[in-house]
């Protein structure tokens, strides 16, 4: 069995890899990265390559590349967004049955974005593939539903976790020694969260005692700058931009704290905060629009619409049914399973 993993040096993917070095056969995975080597954590792997950067090396390595794809069992594909991938899978339409596209979110409902030349130009290329795809991989059944309404594919469901982000860890909560509601809100600043009309939903409750918390450290930019000039000025002091980045642990602890979170994303997204918030017992507002509002349904876990955002809190029975249903259907041991199905190869021993 050799399984070709293609992806993008992106967060997910380095404990990914150690994920699967951990728990199967490492020698039957093979990992090609579109771009650089930067992450030294990656060094002491032999499976990894890196597609390079500069022309000179990109003509080479996508030979390999190519012929990698031919030659194996399986072709795993880390997201599917760019002209690259799409030209290559294009040109290459007999290897596409033994592909399984790990549904990332942004690459589903790019469907949605800018309609201009580049976006018909790579929609061209893309559509016909995502079409033949003989595998698509979420744990949100709903983008499955998508994109077969969309690309009008015919691969088949696999149900996965994918990634250790998606995991919940138990986490540890200090008391609380303020009388604050501490409000979460959003996750970047990617206009998807919809920061603004949050704000016109949270600003009623302004006079109460609330902080809000609003992750900015990744995304663009300029939106971050408006978040910041709007929160201040609908709730001065109250509300506390994140615009660096913090280390995991720094951040679970501000997660630990946080009474209420909302999520005003009109596409599926943030499903790491959502699920550690959940299995923390907190109480969590979400667009009912979106994927995963029917994903926490069909798990009998409790959401609320953000369009009835209110300083409220789920009950105590419903807190410790949230934690009970997301640390049996978001664990380590679910992770792994889900992968040797995708995988179809045995444990490592």
């Amino acid at each position: 069995m050799k399984i070709v993993h293609i992806c993008s040096l992106d967060k997910f993917i380095p404990p990914f890899i150690k994920h699967v070095d951990e728990n199967f056969d490492s020698k039957q995975h093979v990992y090609w990265i579109l771009g650089e080597r930067k992450d030294k954590e990656l060094d002491t792997y032999n499976n990894i390559n890196f597609l390079g950067k500069s022309k000179v090396s990109k003509a080479k390595n996508i030979f390999h590349l190519i012929k990698d794809i031919h030659y194996c069992d399986k072709i795993i594909l880390h997201s599917f967004l760019g002209l690259q991938l799409a030209l290559l899978f294009f040109f290459t339409p007999w290897v596409l049955k033994k592909c399984y596209w790990f549904i990332w979110g942004g690459d589903l409902y790019s469907y949605k974005g800018r309609r201009n030349l580049k976006w018909y130009v790579r929609e061209f290329f893309r559509r016909p593939v995502i079409k033949r795809f003989g595998y698509l991989v979420t744990y949100i059944k709903g983008d499955y539903e998508l994109a077969k309404i969309w690309y009008g594919c015919l691969g088949n469901y696999l149900e996965c976790l994918m990634y250790t982000s998606n995991i919940y860890n138990e986490l540890h909560l200090d008391d609380r020694n303020d009388d604050y509601i501490t409000i979460l809100l959003g996750n970047s600043a990617d206009p998807s969260n919809n920061h603004i009309s949050a704000f016109d939903r949270i600003a009623k409750f302004k006079n109460s005692k609330i902080k809000i918390i609003s992750p900015l450290s990744y995304g663009k930019k300029e939106y971050a700058e408006e978040v910041i000039e709007k929160g201040v000025a609908i709730f001065g002091d109250s509300f506390i931009p994140i615009t660096d980045f913090m280390p995991r642990e720094q951040y679970f602890d501000i997660l630990s704290k946080v009474d209420i979170a909302v999520f005003n994303h009109d596409r599926q997204q943030a499903m790491g905060n959502t699920i550690s918030l959940l299995g923390l017992k907190k109480t969590v507002f979400i667009n009912k629009k979106t994927t995963q509002w029917e994903l926490f349904e069909d798990k009998n876990i409790k959401v609320f619409d953000v369009d009835d955002f209110s300083i409220k809190f789920i009950s105590e029975e419903e807190k410790e049914n949230n934690h009970v249903n997301i640390k049996n259907n978001f664990s380590y041991e679910q992770l792994t399973n889900q992968l040797r199905i995708v995988f179809g190869c045995e444990f490592a021993s």
